[in-house]
């Protein structure tokens, strides 16, 4: 984080390549998930599982 001054006011600013909070979170996750878990399932049907509505299929 930079403090620079913008027409008298000071703003707190992102400095240089700095990865957001976002991004390390999705750099972590990913390539974390086992696709055969999944595999063949439709979105709702994932959406379901995560949510606990279901349990995974036996595979």
């Amino acid at each position: 984080m930079e403090v620079i001054e913008v027409d008298g006011t000071l703003r707190i600013v992102r400095s240089g390549e700095t990865p957001t909070r976002g991004r390390r979170l999705v750099d972590r996750m990913r390539g974390t998930a086992d696709s055969k878990e999944i595999e063949g399932m439709s979105t709702d049907e994932i959406m379901e599982m995560l949510r606990g509505d279901r349990l995974a299929p036996d595979r």
